[in-house]
């Protein structure tokens, strides 16, 4: 998530959309490429924010689960 945010695949994500509209064989004039938003514009702060807590919340108990293991 943090890859996407920090708009490291939108210019990857650019050149596919550009490329396979030029080598398509089908021209969709409907479809306007350019005007998509890029992934780093989908994802929400909220949600970042909900990944960041449980990610926070399974390395406290991982690490917890951990401790207790090399205590028997």
């Amino acid at each position: 998530m943090f890859v996407i945010k920090g708009k490291f695949i939108d210019g990857i994500t650019y050149s596919f959309r550009r490329t396979s509209n030029r080598l398509s064989k089908n021209a969709d004039y409907l479809d306007d490429w350019e005007s998509k938003p890029m992934p780093s514009e989908v994802v929400s702060p909220s949600v970042m924010k909900m990944f960041f807590f449980q990610g926070s919340v399974l390395t406290v108990g991982m690490l917890l689960l951990l401790g207790y293991f090399y205590q028997m």
